[in-house]
């Protein structure tokens, strides 16, 4: 079962993982395994409403929700990359990047400008990386990932600083 903060149970017990409480907190995003697949779900909050919301093969997990609540960024695939789509729902899922690694979303900053994530490399372990964003969770035009921290040890579960525009992760 996943938890309200007033203590009452959402759902039925099940296998949930990543669950991610939206920005005005009426809506969580949690993954939910079905059979052999595990998919990102939407719970409306105050009225325990699930609706299923990404419909890809595989790993679907780790929701992150854009500053407005308007937009979630995800992994999913093989190997697994990040996704987004509209939080209402509207639309299909949209591959955000492409990479040979799997990669992990983390946080999304204040300013809704940058995604940060880690992706696993095999000289490398685990390391940070950061993709400029607009509004809507779209890579910006001609702008490309790029490497924030990454050494042999393991760089993961970071988030931005609180500002409006971030000053550190």
């Amino acid at each position: 079962k996943v938890s309200q903060s007033v203590g009452t149970a959402l759902g039925q017990p099940d296998d949930y993982i990543t669950p991610k409480v939206s920005p005005d907190g009426r809506r969580l995003a949690v993954a939910r395994r079905r059979g052999g697949e595990r998919d990102l779900w939407m719970v409306d909050v105050e009225r325990d409403a699930w609706s299923r919301f990404t419909f890809l093969p595989g790993l679907t997990a780790f929701p992150v929700w854009s500053p407005d609540g308007r937009q979630v960024m995800f992994r999913a695939g093989s190997p697994a990359s990040l996704y987004r789509k509209e939080a209402s729902g509207a639309g299909t899922e949209e591959r955000v990047t492409e990479s040979a690694n799997t990669q992990w979303p983390q946080d999304w900053s204040r300013d809704g400008r940058l995604v940060l994530y880690y992706e696993a490399a095999r000289d490398t372990q685990r390391d940070l990386w950061v993709l400029p964003v607009t509004a809507d969770g779209k890579p910006e035009a001609g702008a490309k990932p790029r490497l924030y921290l990454g050494t042999r040890f393991n760089e993961h579960h970071a988030r931005f600083s609180p500002e409006p525009s971030p000053r550190w992760v």
